[in-house]
């Protein structure tokens, strides 16, 4: 009975781990097109993340974007400018954001899988 305990408790604490509400949002809505073109992009990261998280995650990326974080109130503020406009350098995004457990993006308040927002907003 022990075992059978154990094994929900585990199953359930990995699944709150798993399930935490990392909440993105995406700063520039009102000029997708302009960061599509310029190949600068703008989040809000909430307070879930750590200025650490991000630029440890940012290390294995660098060949393919330039990642630049700033800490405010709301959370961390963070620029995504591709070195490459190729579409290989754009779909390295979508491992930069499941890195850091990102599996939404709010767009205009409306969560976008990640693989969605990555083929509307940045392809």
């Amino acid at each position: 009975m022990k075992k059978i305990f154990s094994i929900v408790v585990f199953s359930l604490l990995t699944l709150s781990a798993f399930s935490q509400d990392n909440k993105v949002i995406f700063a520039d809505t009102d000029k997708a097109n302009e960061a599509k073109s310029l190949g600068v992009y703008h989040f809000e990261f909430d307070n879930s993340f750590t200025v650490e998280q991000i630029e440890k995650v940012r290390a294995y990326y660098v060949e393919y974007f330039k990642v630049t974080t700033m800490t405010t109130e709301k959370g961390i503020y963070v620029t995504l400018k591709l070195i490459d406009d190729s579409e290989t350098a754009k779909r390295v995004m979508q491992r930069f954001f499941s890195s850091l457990y990102v599996q939404k993006i709010d767009v205009m308040g409306t969560d976008v899988e990640v693989m969605v927002f990555i083929q509307k907003f940045v392809l």
